[in-house]
This record gives structure tokens, C-alpha cells and sequence, in this order.
């Protein structure tokens, strides 16, 4: 049997510089003991703070106690009839005074196996003391006694609860049943329920020891008996929470999970929808190109929105119902929509913002009216049967120049008209002019226009293949903006384009390719009518020819370098087949960064190039794909701020960040506790997360303040293998 010793220091009675006064107090009065400390390695994680060292150092509570630097457990004892729970104190930065509350305690004197280190750990508080002989312990709780051979957990022993003022001998074991030890970070305090944690192996499903209360639930440890080895699914779940999961390998003896299960809390939603109309017979009347699946009813969805929605839960309800409603627990705070679909009817939605623990009420009414009118194109009636949407708000069809629609409310001004023809040859898309009201009639007249676009080289004259194109129609209310835009890509064959029924705004155009300058034309507007031709002359760009060699095709892809600094130093467009030009000189300081639509985001440090040798780089498809979510503990949703990446030990600029994020619908910031989730990131390299300023105090959209301190210096969390949430 291996012999533990507590070290006991005697001090002067004089206080050192920085040292602390320590008062042991009970029941409001001083009394006499000592103040003990065993190192920690982190203060969240309990395997890193409890289980790190058993060596435990005691000096006087009668004088000043110096901590030295490090990180410490300190707690205070009068033999083994009064003990304190533990504090955790950096000695880098300790405070001048402390007072530890001393209460009744009792004497566990575990006998160890030669060799073996413990630890009694008290679940019901989510706090450790080193075993060094014999132990003061709380009375009337459980215990474990936790055995480790040096860093290792080899058992871990239930200990029935002592009476204040007892002492027990025990003979600790050499092995305990196979054992899953692992951890909870709480995410969101104010809780009333626990959750459940438990393990699921096979056809057995194996509760967890009971946990702590939620208010002292963070950082603490899980235990699950009993387990058999091999692979299971261990889950946090549970009134109140998001459900957590995670694989597990159980290995013989016991298995320490070190990656937490997250605590989230979560929220709840009641959804009830109504209708005053015969859904099925309205939804038969718009009529459609062909004839379409039975509608089996009205389908209620709640999505779940931050820049993009998706789905949380749908439910499809009897055809003939008019109103219904449905619950859903167990929801991530922020932004909601309940959305009501019936066949081809346009959908109707009311959304909300969810807190933590919150329970909110959603209502859905379906108040539809009827809109109709001419279809024609320069005048003359449309004869083709065509479907007409006009934005998500109205749908219908169109036949011998006349439509017939649907609308869920009020259309605004400057709503999309899309118009398609239901034999492929007429597709066209205009805006309206003004708010159309439901039951009344609004003629829509399509353009009978056309823009004819001949692309070729400033200096050869030579037409130019594979040119991108961009119209932006603006708005005719202040100030002018984009309300529709509209890309087409001119075939690798021929430099001449035509875009048919342009809505009669002011145009914006571009013009580009990866070889040539971008050029902008000045605004001009369509008439109603005729054809206007355009010849783009492209400035060729000065630099060497390069490849990005992918097995996927690149859309919408750029290729951006950024200098240590954090500015831009150059930026290239990438072609479908990745073809670039670059003036190249690139230092060994510089990143490298890939954004496109089609590919993931990748950050890399500038490639070195042979000069002599045609520009080649390869684009790692074979690495992970990374997605997950973002958030900030306990803050609040005022709160809003960008946060930062670092791939493999190099950032990601922030401009390029919100490039990759605008083009998926997500904003790298976080806003309090709400979830940000975070897509197609390629894990070239371990990934970093970085908590950045507020978002209003960066000013332009190409600054990036990660790349000075203080926010270029702050620690990143990393992210593990099997880790969706930070």
C-alpha cells in the first residue's frame, strides 16, 4: 500500500507581497485551521481541475497564504470535523482576502492498491478533494472515489454517504465495473429540470448516475455502470435542453470522454393555424400545367431561421381540416417561422423569437383572396398557358391572355412577376410599380424587348467566349436600389448573348471573364419594345496565366490573397475549369483563400511558385467538410459580434469569411446565446474559433481585426473531430 503525506509549511507572521488573507469562518464566526491547495490544469474541464494532481499543500489560516503562479483548488479544513468546498484560484492573479464557510465533515480513509493515486469527488456538488491518508469529506452525500494510475482512471467506487463526525475504513478494490466517466458544459443558466444523460448500447439504454442540480450542474462529471464494451451512443436530452450526442467506443475498465456533452437550453413553441376557406377547392381552381399529386392536406412547417431557414419539424394534417395545432420542445433560441402550405396556394407564415426556457404562442391564419387580370407581352394577349408567380405571396395560371390567381395578402411594390410558360419557350421576369391589393384586377404586360450583348478583346477584336453577365434592375422609389438581379454565363463558343423581356428600370450591366479586366457600363434603360444592341470591349489582365485544379467545376469563384497586416493584396476571378490570372510575387507572410459557391472555403498560406513553371495549384477535395454552430455562453442578445477562424495555423480574413457567408446565407457574427451555424469550411488543418469586437465597431466590410491584437492575439477554442457546436 502506497503512503500519501500532506506537506504543511510553516509561514511567517508577517504578510508577504501579493500574498492572501484567508478566513475560515462558521456559522459567521472565525475559527481555526488550515488552508490546503492541489494544483488544476483548467477550470472548466473536471478531469483537468479535479484529477490532475493529488498532492495537497497545507499551510495556516492564522497568517497570509502566498499562492504560487500556477492554478489551484483551494480549500480550507480543521482536521476532519470542518471542511470548505474547494475555490479555484489563479496564484498569477490572487486576491487580497477570501473567506472559505467551513461546515461539519466526516473521516473516509480509503486503503489504495500499491501505486495507485485517488480522488473522492462529491456528485451531487460537482466538487473533488485529494485523497492523502485519511480524508475529510462532506457528510450525508455520495461519493466516488475516483482511483488513477498517474494520469489514468483505472476505477471508480461508489462510497455510501458518512454521518458528520464518522470515520470509515475502507479497502479500495484494484478494478470497478466497466465505467463511463465524461462531463456536461452548461451552456444556458435559469433552469428548473435537469436533463437526462444516459447511454445507449444496443437494445440497452443505461441511465447516468443522478446529476447535480441545474444551478451547479456546470463542469460537472457523468458516470454510467454498468456499460458493456464496444461502441454506443452517449445523449444529454431532456425537458428543457437541446438533445446532445455523441459516439463512444467503451473500452474494458473504464472510458473517460473527454470532449463535453454541451447542456443547451432550449425552448418551445405552440403553433395554431386557421382558415376561413375551403383550402382543397381554392387550390383546384388556379389550375396548373399538369396534373399534379393528390394534395393529401394542409402541411404545417416550423423552420428555424438565422440568414437561411431550415427545417425543425412538419406535420400534414387531414385534407378537410381547417385549423390545427402542433408543439414542438426542444428548440435552439433565436428566430422561428411557422409556415402553412396547401398544394400550389402560396404558403402563409408568422415567425418568433424564442429565448432559452421560454414557451411562446405562434398564430397562423390563411385569409386568402382572389387576383386576376391580362397577361400580355408588348401588348398583345399571351395565347400560351403559363404559370404566374408574383413573389412567394400569389400563384396562379394563365390562359388565352387572362390569369387567375391566388394571393395569402397584400402584394408590396416592387415584388418579382415571374412568368413561365408552361411549353418552356416564354419565361420572362418583371417587378410591380405599385401595392396590389387582393380582390381587384392588375393587368401585367411583359416587355417585348431584347439586348443583344457581343463580347470581344480591346486589342484583337477577336469575340470572346465564356463571358459572365449581370444585370441589376433598380428600384423607382429612394433611393435606388437592386431589386432584381439576373447572371448568365455566354457559352465557351460564342461571344454573342441575347436576354429577352427586361423590365423597363434602369439597368445596371457587367461584364466579365477570368482573363480580362471587369468592366461596368454606364445605367441605361429598356424600352417597352425593340431590340438594343451592346458591344463590350474587356481590357485582357496583365499577369501569368494559372490553374486551380478541382474535380468539381468552380461557380461563382474567386481566388483573394491577404498580406500578415490583414489587407487585400490581390484578387482574381476563378473560371468554371479554374483558370486565373495573377501578377503572382506572393511573400511566405501572405494567406491564400478560395470562395465559391460550389466549393468549400479553403485558407491557406501563399504557395510558393516556380517562375518558370505555369502556375498549378491543387484544391484539397479530399478534406473533411466541416459544419457547426457558434455561440456565446450566458450572453446577451444585444450582444453581437464577429468572430474569427484559424485553419492549420493560419487566418481566415475576415473579408473573405463574409464572402463565403453571404454567398450561404450566414453572418459570421454571433448575437448572444443564439446559434450561428457555420457551413462548408474545408478542414485543411486544425480549426480554430476566435471571439471578435462588436459589429459596430468595425467600419468597412474590408477591415479584418483579427489580424492585430487584441483580437489577433486572443486564444481560439478548438474544434474537435466530433464537435458541431462551440
Amino acid at each position: 500500500m502506497k503512503s500519501f503525506s500532506v506537506i504543511l509549511l510553516a509561514i511567517v507572521a508577517t504578510s508577504a507581497a501579493g500574498a492572501t488573507n484567508v478566513t475560515l469562518q462558521r456559522e459567521g464566526a472565525a475559527v481555526e485551521g488550515e488552508v490546503c491547495r492541489f494544483a488544476a490544469l483548467d477550470r472548466e474541464n473536471p478531469f483537468e481541475r479535479w484529477l490532475a494532481s493529488s498532492e495537497v499543500v497545507c499551510v495556516s489560516a492564522a497568517a497570509a497564504v502566498e499562492f504560487p503562479k500556477g492554478l489551484w483548488n483551494v480549500f480550507g479544513r480543521s482536521g476532519d470535523q470542518l471542511l470548505s468546498a474547494p475555490v479555484f484560484i489563479d496564484g498569477g492573479a490572487a486576491p487580497s482576502t477570501t473567506s472559505l464557510t467551513m461546515m461539519p465533515a466526516a473521516g473516509l480513509n480509503p486503503s489504495l492498491p500499491r501505486n495507485r493515486r485517488a480522488i473522492v469527488y462529491v456528485p451531487r456538488r460537482a466538487l473533488a478533494y485529494p485523497v492523502a491518508g485519511r480524508t475529510a469529506v462532506p457528510p450525508d452525500e455520495p461519493l466516488w472515489l475516483i482511483v488513477l494510475d498517474g494520469a489514468k482512471v483505472v476505477a471508480v467506487h461508489p462510497v455510501a454517504p458518512l454521518e458528520a463526525g464518522s470515520s470509515r475504513n475502507i479497502e479500495v478494490p484494484f478494478v470497478s465495473p466497466n465505467t463511463l466517466l465524461a462531463w456536461i458544459k452548461v451552456q444556458d443558466t435559469g433552469a428548473v429540470n435537469v436533463p437526462r444523460v444516459h447511454v445507449k448500447i444496443g437494445d440497452d439504454d443505461l441511465e447516468s448516475d443522478p446529476l447535480p442540480p441545474a444551478d451547479t450542474m456546470d463542469g460537472a462529471l457523468i458516470r454510467v455502470a454498468g456499460v458493456e464494451a464496444g461502441d454506443a451512443a452517449l445523449a444529454l436530452d431532456g425537458r428543457d435542453w437541446i438533445a446532445d450526442r455523441r459516439r463512444v467506443r467503451i473500452q474494458p475498465g473504464v472510458t473517460t470522454v473527454d470532449a463535453p456533452l454541451v447542456a443547451r437550453g432550449a425552448a418551445s413553441v405552440v403553433i395554431r393555424w386557421s382558415t376561413s376557406s375551403d383550402l382543397p377547392l381554392l387550390e383546384r381552381s388556379i389550375g396548373a400545367c399538369e396534373p399534379a399529386d393528390e394534395v393529401r392536406g394542409a402541411e404545417l412547417t416550423l423552420l428555424r431561421c438565422a440568414a437561411a431557414c431550415s427545417v425543425v419539424r412538419s406535420e400534414t394534417y387531414p385534407i378537410d381540416a381547417r385549423r390545427g395545432d402542433l408543439s414542438v420542445a426542444g428548440l435552439a433560441a433565436g428566430q422561428h417561422r411557422a409556415e402553412l402550405r396547401f398544394g400550389k396556394l402560396p404558403a402563409v407564415s408568422a415567425e418568433t423569437t424564442l429565448a432559452v426556457f421560454q414557451q411562446r404562442t405562434i398564430s397562423v391564419f390563411a385569409d386568402y383572396r382572389e387576383l386576376g387580370g391580362a397577361l400580355t407581352r408588348g401588348g398583345k394577349p399571351v395565347e400560351r398557358k403559363s404559370t404566374v408567380r408574383i413573389g412567394s405571396i400569389a400563384a396562379g395560371l394563365a390562359q388565352e391572355g387572362e390569369y387567375r390567381a391566388v394571393a395569402s395578402r397584400m402584394i408590396p411594390a416592387e415584388s418579382e412577376i415571374t412568368i413561365a410558360s408552361c411549353d418552356g419557350t416564354l419565361r420572362a421576369t418583371l417587378l410591380t410599380d405599385a401595392p396590389i391589393p387582393p380582390d381587384v384586377r392588375y393587368d401585367i404586360d411583359i416587355p417585348a424587348n431584347e439586348l443583344l450583348i457581343e463580347v470581344i478583346d480591346t486589342f484583337t477584336r477577336l469575340p470572346i467566349g465564356g463571358a459572365t453577365v449581370q444585370y441589376t434592375a433598380l428600384s423607382r422609389l429612394a433611393p435606388k436600389r437592386a431589386v432584381l438581379t439576373r447572371s448568365f454565363t455566354v457559352a465557351a463558343d460564342t461571344a454573342r448573348f441575347s436576354i429577352g423581356s427586361i423590365p423597363t428600370r434602369e439597368i445596371q450591366l457587367v461584364v466579365g471573364h477570368p482573363e480580362y479586366e471587369k468592366k461596368h457600363l454606364a445605367p441605361f434603360t429598356m424600352e417597352e419594345s425593340g431590340t438594343k444592341t451592346i458591344e463590350v470591349q474587356l481590357m485582357p489582365l496583365r499577369g501569368d496565366r494559372g490553374r486551380v485544379t478541382s474535380a468539381r467545376v468552380f461557380e461563382n469563384a474567386v481566388i483573394v490573397w491577404f498580406s500578415a497586416s490583414g489587407r487585400q493584396t490581390e484578387r482574381a476571378e476563378l473560371a468554371a475549369d479554374g483558370v486565373f490570372v495573377s501578377t503572382g510575387g506572393h511573400g511566405v507572410d501572405e494567406s491564400m483563400t478560395i470562395v465559391s459557391s460550389s466549393h468549400p472555403l479553403w485558407t491557406t498560406r501563399a504557395p510558393q511558385l516556380d517562375p518558370r513553371r505555369p502556375i498549378d495549384i491543387r484544391f484539397p477535395d479530399e478534406v473533411l467538410v466541416r459544419e457547426f454552430e457558434v455561440s456565446m455562453k450566458g450572453a446577451d442578445l444585444r450582444d453581437a459580434r464577429y468572430f474569427g477562424l484559424m485553419v492549420g495555423g493560419v487566418r481566415v480574413p475576415l473579408p473573405a469569411l463574409r464572402m463565403h457567408a453571404e454567398m450561404r446565407r450566414f453572418s459570421p457574427t454571433v448575437k448572444g446565446s443564439a446559434m450561428t451555424r457555420v457551413r462548408d469550411i474545408a478542414e485543411s488543418g486544425p480549426i480554430e474559433i476566435r471571439l471578435g469586437p462588436r459589429v459596430e465597431r468595425v467600419r468597412g466590410f474590408g477591415e479584418d481585426p483579427f489580424a492585430s491584437p487584441p483580437f489577433g492575439l486572443a486564444p481560439g477554442v478548438r474544434l474537435g473531430p466530433d464537435v458541431t457546436w462551440i
